[in-house]
């Protein structure tokens, strides 16, 4: 009689209208799709897919990349994801003057320049959803790859482009921009100008050195905190702000101390 109960209960279940209409895309398939739609219209421009990073080489070892990345929720799928953008030098990666890494492909966290598609063009960071008509959102992103992206790619294309136009683009740098003179310090040293790559390491060097003193110029939401060695400072309206990391600075000059022992502009310390 419990059987017969469960089973009658089960079946007298009421269902839900708009729940049974409503069919879940298949996430990864419609991903797959768009991926496939842009790698088609960047494949005949040099790159070449490798999971979910589209990739290509220019003058011999630079790389230039366009990765999806979905959102990750802990809680349930999610059907959010974004497009970022990298440019590799080496150099500058693996820290040393003549580096000795070399892969198929690199990935955009491995990138000297990094951005995201959306901040390119001067907006926010883009962020897709796999619910929306996937060739509109393929048509998107290709118009802003194609009026925004490339053109910066065909111009930072080389380490000479790199070191004099790189300042030109922050858009496409909004991770690393704090790092370019020790970059810059790590091309020239590539490129055979030491004493070019003195001075920049050098002037990276005294910005350390200023910021333990002054602190640095941060840029907060109103409302927004941010815990600073030497307390917290609130953001009473939008703006910049002066923040101190004390530890994180001495920490940094402490391996700047080191990296010039490396790079042969300092001798080694006297035990």
């Amino acid at each position: 009689m419990q059987r017969f109960l469960k089973k009658n209960n089960t079946a007298e279940k009421p269902t839900d209208p708009v729940q049974a209409s409503v069919e879940k895309p298949d996430i990864k398939k419609v991903l797959d799709e768009i991926e496939a739609a842009v790698y088609a219209h960047l494949k005949p421009l040099g790159f070449r897919k490798h999971g979910r990073t589209l990739h290509r080489f220019v003058s011999g070892d630079i790389s230039q990349v366009v990765s999806f990345q979905v959102y990750r929720n802990m809680m349930e799928p999610s059907d959010k994801f974004c497009v970022n953008l990298g440019i590799r030098v080496p150099e500058c990666a693996e820290r040393k003057f003549q580096p000795s890494i070399e892969k198929t492909y690199y990935q955009e966290q491995e990138c000297t320049l990094r951005s995201r598609l959306g901040s390119v063009s001067g907006r926010k960071e883009a962020w897709f959803s796999l619910c929306d008509d996937p060739t509109q959102t393929t048509e998107a992103m290709i118009e802003e790859l194609d009026h925004f992206v490339l053109p910066v790619y065909d111009v930072l294309c080389s380490r000479e482009a790199i070191l004099s136009k790189r300042r030109d683009y922050p858009q496409m740098d909004t991770m690393g921009r704090h790092l370019i003179p020790l970059d810059e310090c790590f091309i020239f040293g590539h490129l055979g100008d030491m004493d070019r790559a003195r001075e920049r390491f050098d002037a990276f060097y005294q910005e350390k050195q200023d910021e333990l003193q002054n602190g640095r110029s941060i840029y907060l939401d109103q409302g927004m905190r941010y815990y600073s060695s030497r307390g917290t400072v609130y953001a009473a309206q939008s703006g910049y702000y002066t923040v101190f990391d004390d530890d994180v600075t001495r920490m940094q000059l402490k391996n700047l101390d080191a990296l010039a022992v490396e790079l042969g502009f300092r001798e080694p310390p006297t035990e």
